[in-house]
């Protein structure tokens, strides 16, 4: 198999990982054999696997536990082990995440939490060190979880050498922070710098999402997708990555109904409005209701900066640091490579279409359109449920600005 570096830890591995959410098992994915579960580990490694990638969350620790058992058969220095942080339910935190399979999950990007975390999967995996660490999701007020102090507590753990490598997961709001913030980018890699830098978002959007399919006898081939050192002649259905649109990050959710295979994106250009509405034209079509919303916006804005002491007088220092990050961020840290990357991003936003995509195909290969902008709604990012009932195929949308939507796919329309 082709290798990749993962990010620039230096560390290499095969381009094909083993995932283990699904054996984590719990109410997402139904009861597993968790036997067989540790059977199909050995075996996947024995087969030239070696990233093994899981999380605490994945069946409420079930899947590090199961994972831990397997790497009890298994060389330790034969896989790349990691697993993530952040999301936790052993006390409750004014984020609260999801509930699942009735436990309050929260997110807490604190040290202690962080390092909490690490020592119990440490535990459960029978590992001194973890090769990867993630933060699982981000925090959605980082003035409540400072990302200095999440980076600083992952680098700890990084010295005391439990882990090699700091990465995040559902990342969209990290990438910004790199745009806006010299100092995120510096904590984080030592090589992004902020001031405009859209080198990170760029480099997401040009690794859209792919689409393989193996056979019994593991034979893979490439079904979605660029062509590739392994796969030279591109896709067996012509599509290219991220079936032909750079925002599609990802597919969240699959689901076989009626003999077809449905097939629901995850799109970023809705999360990255912020940028996309400068080039993609929607600053023209706002309404007056929106215009109002907007004013509004900039109204709060200019009332936090003058913000008093508890003794009712005014505080100059708040304005003071919003003139002063303004300075370095136009003056200091932006440079032409900058801004190069900041044209590149608008070109993306420029050509994006906002809203998940739907395919559908009856042979896996071939590929029909149901949408490409989330059922009308821009603001539709991604498809993230699907659930088959006897009226038919439900699916059920992302959409953090106005509130998930549920849909149905009759078997008769």
């Amino acid at each position: 198999m082709e290798n990749l570096n993962i990010g620039r830890s230096g560390i290499e591995v095969p381009f094909l990982g083993m995932g283990t959410w699904a054996i984590g098992g719990g109410s997402w994915w139904g009861d597993n054999d968790d036997a067989l579960s540790v059977k199909a580990i050995q075996t996947a490694v024995e087969q030239g696997i070696r990233w093994i990638d899981t999380a605490p969350i994945y069946g409420l620790y079930h899947s590090e536990t199961v994972v831990g058992e397997a790497l009890k058969h298994i060389d330790r220095d034969e896989v790349v082990l990691s697993t993530k942080c952040g999301l936790e339910w052993r006390h409750e935190t004014p984020v609260l995440h999801k509930v699942v399979d009735g436990t309050a999950v929260y997110r807490d990007l604190s040290a202690q939490s962080i390092i909490e975390d690490v020592e119990d999967s440490l535990r459960r995996l029978g590992t001194d060190h973890l090769d990867v660490l993630y933060t699982h999701w981000q925090s959605p007020d980082l003035g409540l979880y400072p990302l200095e102090e999440t980076v600083e507590a992952m680098m700890k753990l990084k010295e005391q050498g439990k882990i090699r490598a700091i990465g995040a997961s559902n990342d969209e709001e990290i990438a910004l922070e790199r745009i806006l913030f010299a100092k995120t980018g510096k904590n984080a890699d030592g090589q992004f710098g902020g001031g405009l830098d859209c080198r990170f978002i760029n480099a997401n959007l040009e690794q859209s999402v792919n689409l393989y399919r193996m056979d019994r006898d593991e034979n893979m081939e490439l079904v979605v997708g660029n062509a590739t050192k392994m796969f030279p002649s591109g896709s067996i259905s012509g599509l290219k990555s991220g079936f032909g649109r750079n925002e599609n990050q990802y597919i969240w959710r699959m689901q076989v109904y009626d003999g077809k295979l449905y097939v629901g994106t995850f799109d970023t250009s809705s999360m990255l409005e912020c940028v996309g509405q400068f080039v993609n034209g929607n600053l023209l079509t706002r309404t007056p209701a929106q215009w109002k919303t907007q004013w509004e916006y900039l109204k709060t804005l200019m009332k936090a900066l003058q913000a008093t002491d508890p003794d009712g007088n005014g505080n100059p220092d708040t304005l003071a640091q919003t003139i002063k990050f303004s300075y370095k961020f136009v003056f200091e840290n932006i440079t032409v490579s900058n801004i190069a990357s900041a044209i590149r991003l608008l070109n993306y936003m420029r050509k994006a279409k906002q809203g998940f995509d739907l395919y559908v195909s009856e042979d896996g290969v071939n590929f029909q359109t149901i949408t490409v902008d989330g059922f009308g709604d821009p603001y539709n990012h991604g498809l993230r449920a699907f659930a088959t009932t006897d009226q038919g195929l439900c699916l059920g949308t992302a959409n953090p600005f106005y509130g998930t939507q549920v849909w149905i796919k009759r078997k008769d329309s």
